[in-house]
């Protein structure tokens, strides 16, 4: 049975081509997860759905990811480096730009996916062509990717255009037709590089959730979104995402930010929260601020020491 897809946003409208046995990639950056990164790609492998790739880009890890990720003889696997660290913008954009599916589906390094995951998502997007991101529930797990006995979060059942609060989480999934039509991931950014693009997917076609948990979400302390450090930097980016979408929507007819929440957002977003993240110097901050392009961020930045 096929679980009905709820309509979160429709301010743009598009169609965009799916054939009936459509090529998924599952686009996977891959940093210092040599310990991890076996579950996620094994959880593909195991896909009762079987025409997909799995992009994987290691991002300058020091430890054995490379290692863990080339063991595996599967021709639908594809591994690429980068010589440093660039952050996991970079890691999905670089991962994007070498995937050849008409679907495309964001993995974790540390999570996994349930095993018929690709196979209701491809189904979501056949029977909405309009649509071109639709993402599912996530099932919180420990660190051993056993389930913490929560309640799944980040559930977007309701209508509400993503500029107004994004509630959409795993499992991330959208149509390539529809990622060309924007400029894809942000490789400025070290966090909340999703809902960057939620809010360029939002832009050029339909946006949906459907309440089925198709994504394991590994709860440990090196997360990128959940470490000590993580949760005060992914405060300022997401920020800036807002803050890059209300001005990207200038003289648009899309919905943008009533003025006193755009600016309280950007002024939560402040120097303190950088500084937080290890940016400390005027060269390092002013490529994020640069991408925003308000005045309160330039603010800021003329603060910076």
């Amino acid at each position: 049975m096929t679980i009905e897809l709820v309509t979160n946003s429709d301010i743009a409208t598009g169609t965009f081509s799916i054939n009936e046995n459509p090529l998924f990639s599952i686009l996977m950056p891959v940093y210092n997860r040599a310990h991890m990164a076996k579950n996620a790609i094994e959880s593909v492998i195991q896909q009762t759905y079987k025409n997909w790739e799995l992009v994987i880009v290691d991002d300058g890890s020091d430890d054995k990811s490379m290692e863990v990720c080339a063991r595996y003889e599967d021709s639908r696997i594809v591994v690429a480096t980068h010589h440093k660290n660039f952050g996991v913008g970079a890691g999905f954009k670089t991962a994007a730009s070498i995937s050849s599916g008409q679907i495309m589906g964001l993995l974790g390094s540390d999570d996994a996916l349930e095993k018929n995951a690709l196979e209701i998502m491809a189904e979501q997007h056949k029977r909405n062509p309009q649509f071109s991101l639709i993402t599912s529930s996530q099932l919180p797990c420990d660190e051993h990717l056993k389930p913490t006995g929560e309640a799944p979060n980040f559930r977007a059942t309701s209508y509400r255009p993503l500029i107004f609060g994004i509630e959409n989480g795993n499992f991330v999934s959208f149509k390539r037709e529809a990622y060309f039509l924007t400029e894809g991931f942000e490789q400025r950014f070290r966090s909340a590089v999703d809902h960057d693009l939620f809010l360029k997917l939002e832009e050029v076609g339909n946006v949906g959730f459907f309440d089925q948990c198709l994504y394991r979400y590994r709860q440990h302390a090196r997360s990128v979104s959940q470490g000590r450090m993580s949760k005060k930097s992914l405060f300022f980016f997401a920020g800036l995402t807002y803050g890059a979408a209300h001005e990207r929507r200038r003289n648009t007819s899309f919905p943008r930010l009533p003025v006193n929440k755009y600016h309280q957002m950007m002024k939560n977003s402040s120097y303190q929260h950088l500084r937080y993240h290890g940016l400390k110097s005027r060269k390092s901050i002013a490529p994020a601020f640069q991408y925003a392009r308000h005045a309160l961020a330039l603010q800021f930045l003329g603060k910076a020491g």
